[in-house]
């Protein structure tokens, strides 16, 4: 499910191939877009914009542009991996994260119709749940082995990466139902323009985090510069770090099955679910399935 930047347009995805979008004032379905031949999965709108981004479990990704009903363009599937999550960017491109035996990421250029990969290691182990994309350059992917990676546009392979991203799990070894876990990363977003994003983790922990640059904020484009590099985050590949915030978590209880910052940088909601969003890995959790507001005091540096 995603909403446009200027809230005109509310979409979501279902196990019966189809898109809906709906008003969001009075949730009015508007129509129905029919192009997907395996359950949609993700997605996203394009950044200030009416296009859209959507994926399904074949791997295809296709191309909207509200309010027409035919689809813009069809992407194909590229990995042949389902895909897991999608994010618009702000130029005609998207983000996806891809399933297990998946590339990690995926680039999708819409001008161009190509498709760029991007790797992590052990991609046979373990699959990137979630993909955020910082800016047009930077995109940060949580995975299954409760890891965050960095990707910068220029580097086929992560500039950085924490592990652990969440506290491991611990279990009584000594039950007979227990069996060995990983804590996985299933959401991941941030306040876009800024420094600042957040990841939420299997077991309902939520962690505040920010881009550093040897320790320091990042610095964003100067008066000086050419137009298009304006507002963009100076990234150096060998020294671009993923820093935890202090004091910058919340321990809830069930998946963390979305993330998303207010426009101001005051809260942070967390869609809490007793299962995972895309199937049931273990028993249901003993909770509600509710949206949680977190407030958010914390400082960050917002783009010009």
């Amino acid at each position: 499910m995603d909403i446009s930047d200027d809230g005109k347009y509310l979409a979501s995805g279902s196990s019966d191939k189809s898109i809906l979008v709906w008003n969001p004032d009075d949730l009015l379905v508007l129509f129905r877009l029919q192009r997907h031949f395996a359950p949609v999965t993700a997605l996203s709108f394009r950044r200030q914009s009416h296009m859209m981004f959507s994926g399904d479990r074949s791997g295809r990704v296709c191309v909207w542009n509200m309010p027409l009903t035919e689809i813009l363009q069809d992407q194909g599937a590229a990995t042949k991996v389902e895909v897991l999550s999608i994010c618009g960017l702000s130029a005609e491109r998207c983000v996806s994260s891809s399933g297990f035996g998946g590339a990690g990421i995926c680039l999708w250029k819409v001008e161009e119709e190509v498709c760029v990969q991007y790797s992590v290691k052990n991609i046979s182990e373990h699959s990137v749940e979630c993909v955020y994309a910082v800016n047009d350059d930077l995109f940060i992917g949580g995975s299954t082995s409760n890891t965050l990676y960095l990707w910068h546009v220029s580097r086929g392979s992560p500039i950085s990466k924490i592990y652990p991203a969440h506290p491991p799990v611990t279990r009584d070894m000594d039950s007979p139902t227990s069996r060995p876990a990983l804590n996985w990363v299933t959401a991941v977003s941030g306040l876009f323009g800024t420094d600042l994003f957040a990841s939420g983790s299997s077991t309902g922990h939520v962690r505040l985090w920010r881009l550093v640059v040897e320790g320091k904020a990042f610095t964003f484009g100067d008066e000086d510069e050419e137009p298009r590099s304006k507002g963009r985050l100076k990234v150096h590949h060998d020294t671009t770090k993923i820093e935890p915030i202090p004091n910058g978590e919340f321990h809830l209880a069930g998946y963390v099955n979305s993330l998303a910052f207010s426009n101001d940088g005051q809260w942070l909601a967390a869609g809490i679910g007793q299962e995972h969003r895309l199937g049931r890995w273990e028993d249901r959790r003993k909770v509600n399935d509710v949206v949680c507001l977190l407030p958010i005091n914390i400082s960050f540096k917002r783009s010009s």
